[in-house]
């Protein structure tokens, strides 16, 4: 019973944070990750990597950005809003995360 009320939780909790949010265009991808304080050394776009979240091998070119209502912007995994991977949540190819 409580693993059914934690997931309900995790339900709203995430339908609300996509409530609060927007995703918004960037028009120069590459430049977006050079200026990101997440990376000493940004990816390519064309590099491949794997989300923790959704398990997908993708390319770093095809991530989204999302603006909260607070103005924090986060780069998130292409798949979202399915997936709540972001940026963070990447791993190279060939790393194992599962074990």
């Amino acid at each position: 019973m409580i693993g059914v009320f934690i997931f309900k939780f995790y339900l709203l909790t995430r339908a609300h944070k996509l409530k609060t949010m927007e995703e918004i265009l960037i028009k120069d991808k590459q430049k977006y990750l050079d200026d990101c304080p997440l990376y000493e050394h940004a990816p390519k776009l064309t590099d491949k990597k794997k989300c923790l979240h959704c398990r997908q091998i993708i390319t770093v070119g095809d991530y989204k950005v999302f603006r909260y209502k607070d103005g924090s912007e986060y780069i998130c995994c292409p798949n979202a809003p399915q997936c709540n991977g972001s940026a963070i949540d990447w791993f190279e190819v060939d790393e194992d995360f599962d074990s």
